[in-house]
């Protein structure tokens, strides 16, 4: 079945992964959906937009390539941290399918490119477990983080999984922590460096008090379609993430940190969407790394696959394809 086919990672699953996620992204190359879109808050991704041709295919290709390029990185880090077993592509295959659940984030979007920078910082942060000297893993993961930022603004709360690690690995210090800070502190003081030059340094220090201080009024307003699959991932996630932590007693001490750690990733990146609810649909996107970590680890981690899960995950795929090719609605 489909899932017991990701449990090993052969050149014929690698094309069936590449198959499968053009099937749920073809409708980004037939039809023109309205992009998700960012404000002035995320100049980087506004530049990134501006100099790209937006009819034809270059869009939707780039974040194509971009969000497969992350799911393979995400997957390589979760190997690499003995998360998940070795030579399973399981959580790419997730994390691609929960990142191909809304019409209009099928192409290039601010998350997509935020997420690019988010994942190896979060590699960087796994790594600081159990280093003498992690000073140049949270420099580096407090820039990229930063940068993410830049494509869109809400990624900032993932800083705080940054500060959360120090606790979590025991690698808390005032230097450190200072180091962390340095790191987000020189992305921004380059940002505000060229809008001082500009001559608009006091408008974009009030855009972003206007961001942190205006919460969006709920917008509920989508295809009825779109709710079902969120409640397919729900289901799967839920259950994921009660019994991935009903087994932490047995495993090491260093999964049972970073899963914890995983648990702080979750609840920034959902408490980002509270500054994202007037666009349901791009703020979804935004646990799409945690859930994936989660629901991944508890299938990659199962020494038999039932069938009533596989044929979950396979109806899960078809209901999102059928989704993507048929609804009318973007």
């Amino acid at each position: 079945m489909l899932i017991s086919k990701f449990r090993s990672s052969f050149y014929l699953q690698y094309v069936l992964l590449i198959v499968l996620t053009a099937a749920m992204w073809i409708r980004a190359f037939i039809t023109d959906c309205p992009p998700l879109s960012t404000g002035d808050e995320s100049p980087l991704f506004q530049l990134f937009y501006s100099i790209l041709p937006t009819e034809g295919f270059i869009m939707p290709f780039i974040g194509l390539l971009l969000l497969m390029l992350e799911a393979f990185y995400l997957n390589y880090i979760l190997i690499k941290h003995e998360i998940v077993p070795k030579n399973s592509l399981i959580t790419a295959f997730v994390y691609l399918l929960i990142m191909s659940q809304s019409l209009p984030a099928l192409g290039l979007n601010p998350v997509i490119c935020a997420a690019f920078f988010v994942i190896p910082a979060l590699d960087k942060i796994l790594k600081t477990y159990g280093t003498a000297d992690p000073t140049r893993d949270v420099f580096s993961a407090a820039l990229l983080l930063a940068l993410a930022s830049l494509f869109h603004f809400p990624a900032i709360f993932f800083a705080l999984i940054l500060f959360g690690s120090f606790f979590v690995f025991g690698t808390f210090s005032i230097r450190i922590f200072f180091v962390g800070i340095a790191g987000i502190f020189t992305v921004y003081l380059y940002l505000f460096l060229y809008y001082f030059l500009l001559g608009q340094i006091d408008g974009l220090f009030c855009l972003y008090v206007n961001w942190f201080s205006s919460i969006p009024h709920f917008s509920y307003q989508l295809p009825y379609m779109q709710y079902v699959l969120w409640v397919f991932q729900a289901i799967i996630f839920l259950e994921a993430f009660f019994l991935v932590l009903a087994g932490m007693n047995e495993r090491n001490i260093s999964f049972r940190k970073m899963i914890l750690l995983m648990i702080y990733f979750l609840l920034f990146s959902i408490g980002s969407v509270v500054y994202m609810l007037d666009d349901l649909r791009m703020a979804s996107l935004m646990p799409a790394i945690p859930i994936s970590i989660f629901i991944a680890t508890y299938v990659a981690n199962r020494k038999k696959l039932s069938w009533i899960l596989e044929l979950f995950f396979v109806i899960w795929l078809i209901v999102t394809i059928v989704h993507n090719l048929l609804i009318a609605e973007c």
